[in-house]
């Protein structure tokens, strides 16, 4: 029997209810673009943060709602059906709009991490169903933290392999250990007067922010000593100008800020689909625990995941561990303990 179309269309005043109604009920990955909405309508407009938004019905219910910004980002809703991502991000080549990034739901980024990495290597923009541009440090380490991201809310362990191939990359294509530091071009880069390295946080953060907030999150969840050790080393270097300009480093001070007082790190044990896992998965995200690093999944007898390894789940329920530099507080089952021990942490 074949499957019915799927019917890519405008939202206008007349759809907009129905389409507001689907976005509501997924409202985690949701709230950007409802919010986008409501600020900038439905249509692109000069606004960089405007875009036209469509979305896809299958025998006349909605089963996806997306937009294209006029920067860039794609946000994207379809209730986690992976089918629809081709659609989606055909509908979203024909804007003309180059995609830059993705909010939203884990289907559409990995249908555009496919699409933005070959080999190991990373691509600047996405248009017309081709990746072009090679990428800077700042597309592989904003990726790599992306991939962080999306790891934390499915505990998908491709997720965190994906994270970590591409701080390998941001270190084997854009460290210089003449110089010892990161630079923005990778090394087999088209040879310019001098190889760009810009160290300061502007409307959008430095690579070399970035890349040591990415050595520094995998450094915790990994235990990987020398991640760390090049993420210290970089901003022991840039400590003076970091001194003498602060508001220019904000970025790099909130990585400096984990590496000094360390990270909030949190595992939970269990099955992920477990109603007893799920319960303190939801406590962890209505808390708010600044230097989050989280972790989860089944109990592990290897070391793959440093901040798992020796932990397990006490009397055959989910069982969450919070922790500083891997001491950690006694095992919560409950969401009550977790929450009463997360809000510990925050003074």
């Amino acid at each position: 029997m074949s499957q019915p179309p799927i019917e890519v269309a405008d939202v206008d005043a007349d759809t907009l209810p129905a389409a507001r109604a689907f976005l509501e009920r997924y409202p985690e990955t949701s709230l950007f673009m409802l919010s986008n909405i409501r600020a900038f309508g439905l249509r692109l407009g000069d606004s960089l943060y405007s875009g036209n938004l469509k979305m896809l019905r299958v025998d006349g219910t909605v089963r996806g709602v997306f937009c294209l910004t006029r920067g860039g980002s794609l946000l994207a809703q379809t209730a986690g059906e992976r089918a629809f991502a081709p659609d989606v991000l055909r509908a979203s080549r024909e804007e003309g709009i180059p995609i830059r990034g993705v909010l939203g739901e884990w289907t559409i980024t990995k249908a555009l991490w496919d699409s933005l990495c070959r080999d190991g290597r990373v691509f600047r923009s996405y248009k017309d169903g081709r990746a072009r541009i090679a990428g800077y440090l700042e597309d592989y380490a904003a990726l790599g933290l992306a991939a962080l991201s999306v790891y934390e809310l499915t505990f998908d362990e491709a997720w965190l392999d994906r994270a970590r191939a591409m701080g390998d990359a941001a270190v084997q294509w854009f460290w210089n250990d003449e110089t010892g530091a990161f630079h923005d071009t990778a090394s087999d880069h088209e040879r310019l007067i001098t190889r760009p390295r810009e160290i300061a946080d502007n409307a959008t953060p430095s690579g070399t922010s970035l890349a040591v907030e990415l050595l520094v999150r995998l450094a915790e969840l990994l235990h990987d000593v020398d991640a760390r050790r090049r993420a210290t080393y970089v901003v022991e270097t840039l400590a003076p100008a970091v001194a003498r300009y602060p508001s220019a480093f904000g970025h790099l001070l909130g990585a400096a800020d984990m590496l000094i007082n360390g990270a909030v790190e949190v595992a939970i044990v269990g099955d992920v689909d477990s109603p007893d896992f799920e319960a303190l998965e939801r406590t962890i995200a209505d808390s708010y625990v600044p230097s989050l690093v989280l972790a989860g999944g089944a109990q592990r007898g290897d070391g793959s995941i440093a901040l798992l390894a020796g932990r397990e789940a006490r009397g055959g329920r989910a069982t969450a561990y919070v922790c500083r530099s891997y001491t950690c507080d006694e095992p919560a089952t409950s969401a009550a303990q977790l929450s009463s021990q997360l809000e510990r942490m925050r003074h």
